[in-house]
């Protein structure tokens, strides 16, 4: 499986807690401090080990509006915004935790949902290695072994022992989109519609359920070749944006918002203006993410238009150069081996049947793996 952000930062902590015992935990704001130590000015270094043993800082809660802190030895709370805080990197982390981590890492996915179903039913274990254990269960089952099952029924667990949780905003958008592949509009629509009405959540967040909402017109009408369905999705994605560009911390929304314009300009086979604005996003952000949405998007317009030197070029790019998104990553893979099909000869045939298989094998929980399983059998 495809490691992401929360398993990285499990493996980084790993290398960062060498030693045996560590006294509290440390909060990274977003301006870079490290609390209760700073860096000096304009530095935003890792911790010390020093640092984390000095740390008097124990987090009690953390949930997706407001997360707490108590000083330990001194029995006060402090609050702090969840929208002001980067990262908390936590102390001593049970071996039964690393356990199921590093099996989670291996793909070993069976032992890995084993420990952290385990670790979650311990109600005296500490709020985040339960959260983070829930959370894995059902990146396991989603991202890992695309059973879309599973996954829901590990997000509403994670939903009911953790109404407020920090990471509930991310379940239900996880939900969502397991009910999507299932093929269930309306539940995802539902899944998707908590994030808006949740109260406490930052805009970002409540905006990227917006999103989402209009995402499903989006597909409802790809599905169903419903123009109208399109158009709607197209003026909503607009909409959104007028709403979100002009707020720094919503550039994220904003982001998105473009990059369904374009989705939409190019279903609607409006291609030169998709192929303008997919340029335009590509040169306007250095971000692996936003490049990746945008040379697929160049890539598809120019598949549309048989121009399958230039669609090869802009996929094989997303898959070398920003393999940061699966879902991108997934698509790209799919369309550069469905412009191989389309060139004569055994070795394009051979390159063909390679990507497709590598997109069956990487991502199972994608609508890719199952078109790549249709396109190999096309290759003769």
């Amino acid at each position: 499986m495809k490691m992401t952000k929360t398993s990285l930062l499990v493996a980084a902590a790993l290398a960062l807690f060498a030693a045996p015992v560590l006294a509290g935990d440390l909060i990274q704001l977003k301006t870079g401090k490290w609390m209760p130590t700073a860096p000096a000015a304009g530095e935003q270094e890792e911790p010390s080990v020093e640092d984390l043993e000095a740390s008097q800082y124990t987090v009690v809660e953390e949930n997706y509006d407001v997360t707490f802190y108590k000083i330990e030895g001194v029995g006060q709370r402090q609050k702090y915004d969840t929208a002001k805080i980067r990262r908390v990197v936590y102390g001593e982390k049970p071996a039964a935790f690393l356990e199921a981590s590093d099996a989670m890492g291996s793909g070993h996915f069976g032992d890995a949902v084993a420990g952290f179903d385990a670790l979650a039913k311990q109600k005296r274990n500490p709020h985040w290695v339960r959260q983070y254990s829930l959370y894995n269960i059902g990146r396991i089952y989603q991202e890992g072994a695309g059973d879309f099952q599973n996954a829901i029924a590990a997000w509403e667990r994670y939903e009911r022992d953790f109404p407020k949780g920090k990471f509930l905003p991310k379940v239900l958008v996880s939900k969502g989109l397991a009910w999507l592949a299932l093929g269930d509009e309306a539940k995802a629509r539902s899944s998707f519609g908590k994030i808006e009405r949740l109260k406490g959540l930052p805009e970002g967040a409540k905006m990227k359920g917006k999103y989402w909402m209009i995402k499903i017109t989006q597909l409802k009408g790809e599905k169903s070749g419903n123009t109208a369905l399109i158009n709607q999705a197209l003026s909503q994605y607009k909409a959104l944006l007028e709403q979100v560009e002009s707020k720094s911390e919503l550039q994220e929304v904003a982001i998105l918002a473009r990059l369904g314009i374009g989705d939409c300009l190019l279903l609607l086979e409006k291609y030169g203006e998709a192929l303008d604005f997919f340029k335009k996003i590509a040169a306007s952000s250095d971000e692996p993410d936003v490049l990746a949405g945008a040379y697929n998007g160049l890539g598809r317009c120019h598949y549309a238009k048989e121009e399958w030197g230039e669609a090869l070029l802009c996929f094989l790019r997303t898959v070398i150069l920003y393999d940061t998104n699966q879902e991108q990553t997934a698509m790209a893979l799919y369309y550069a081996a469905k412009s191989y099909t389309m060139r004569q000869g055994d070795d394009w045939k051979n390159r063909a049947r390679s990507l497709f298989r590598e997109c069956i094998n990487r991502y199972p929980s994608t609508q890719w793996k199952r078109l790549s399983e249709e396109g190999i059998l096309t290759v003769r």
